[in-house]
């Protein structure tokens, strides 16, 4: 996954890219209607040795399989612990005579896509602990 960036911040052999994420709409986003615009991230990139200074236009590249491990995380998680919840919930309170089962199943699967949220947050650290997503793979232009 390659994308252009700009250099906002450069700390050892860590850099700060600013990207411009792309529209669905291409270059074009006034003339769609959808009134989206695309929208900056920074991200950390490792440097690779190469000499950067803020400003700088380069080309990252990342791991493909870490950008879906954390897609899944981030997507499927919480939908998978929300469904299971609500439907082991409605099961119980069925079980035991509730007579507003589905209520407290769903309120069940809410608790159970708060855990989603922390166990996302715990992988999330050790996934990336220490490590920047994305690496320099080239200096496009110099400031």
């Amino acid at each position: 996954m390659d994308q252009r960036g700009r250099v906002v911040k450069v700390e050892g052999e860590i850099a700060q890219i600013s990207i411009i994420r792309a529209s669905a709409c291409g270059d074009s986003c006034a003339s769609c209607g959808g009134e989206c615009s695309p929208d900056e991230v920074t991200v950390g990139a490792k440097t690779n040795g190469k000499d950067l200074r803020v400003g700088d236009i380069v080309e990252i590249s990342g791991s493909t399989k870490k950008m879906l491990v954390s897609a899944f995380l981030a997507y499927l998680v919480p939908l998978i612990l929300l469904m299971a919840g609500t439907i082991f919930g409605t099961m119980k309170f069925k079980e035991i005579g509730v007579e507003s089962y589905e209520l407290y199943g769903f309120l069940v699967g809410l608790v159970g896509l708060a855990v989603s949220f922390f166990i996302i947050r715990v992988l999330g650290n050790k996934i990336s602990k220490g490590t920047a997503d994305f690496e320099v793979s080239r200096l496009l232009k110099k400031r």
